[in-house]
């Protein structure tokens, strides 16, 4: 199975497209502080590791762009609750988004 990962700047979605279907992850962007608060897999593609690597390439981009999470989505807060090494992207949460 081939896949491809897509940040959609107009969709506000990180995507994996396969030969198959398109799994992705929906954000809101508060000036770089992303707040992940949606996450979906058709059904073709569970069990096949596609949400791991959607989560991974997400949270590597975000730390590719010096931009921080607010994650929503309990499957996110699960993977991250298993995975420390991305619990450095986690920001703050700002009342109205101002500091």
């Amino acid at each position: 199975m081939q896949i491809s990962f897509y940040h959609n700047l107009v969709a506000h979605h990180f995507e994996i497209h396969t030969d198959e279907e398109t799994a992705y992850i929906e954000y809101e962007d508060h000036l770089g502080t992303l707040t992940l608060y949606n996450t979906y897999i058709p059904y073709s593609l569970l069990g096949k590791d596609v949400f791991k690597k959607l989560a991974e390439q997400t949270f590597n981009y975000i730390n590719n762009q010096d931009y921080k999470m607010i994650p929503k989505c309990p499957l996110l807060i699960i993977y991250l609750n298993k995975h420390p090494e991305y619990q450095h992207l986690i920001g703050r949460y700002f009342a109205g988004g101002q500091d």
